[in-house]
């Protein structure tokens, strides 16, 4: 399992990922652990360079660093609260344009099959308390 794991994120790492109005593909380096499956994986980082675009005029990823969270973590509300699917979370550091900017990235299993994600910013530093 470790293999195939190790063997996915390889090919990922080759993966020229970049925007239409970009020069050119530029190579993503992804570091690090996640539960994401290629297609997630691409799903996720096209939306992470529209953010960059819109704050950074950056039409690049260089570098994802991300962990799997623990999962008794609580963000408190997030997109996508209202599904009753077990939800896997992910700190992903993105370095864009050589700005690092960090996203919590959540992810659960769609009704209608394959998977539904969501991603928030800023990274929540301390869960909002329910009322």
């Amino acid at each position: 399992m470790k293999r195939l794991f190790l063997a996915a994120l390889l090919c990922l790492s080759a993966t020229p990922i970049s925007s239409a109005k970009a020069q050119g593909p530029v190579q993503l380096r992804f570091t690090g652990q996640t539960l994401a499956d290629q297609i997630l994986l691409k799903d996720i980082l096209q939306n992470i360079l529209l953010f960059g675009h819109a704050k950074f005029n950056c039409n690049s990823i260089e570098l994802v660093e991300s962990e799997i969270l623990d999962p008794s973590f609580d963000p408190g509300r997030t997109i996508g609260e209202n599904s009753s699917a077990q939800k896997s979370y992910e700190r992903w550091q993105a370095t864009l344009c050589d700005q690092k900017e960090v996203f919590l990235i959540s992810h659960w299993p769609a009704t209608q099959g394959g998977t539904d994600f969501a991603i928030t910013y800023p990274f929540p530093e301390k869960p909002m308390q329910s009322e």
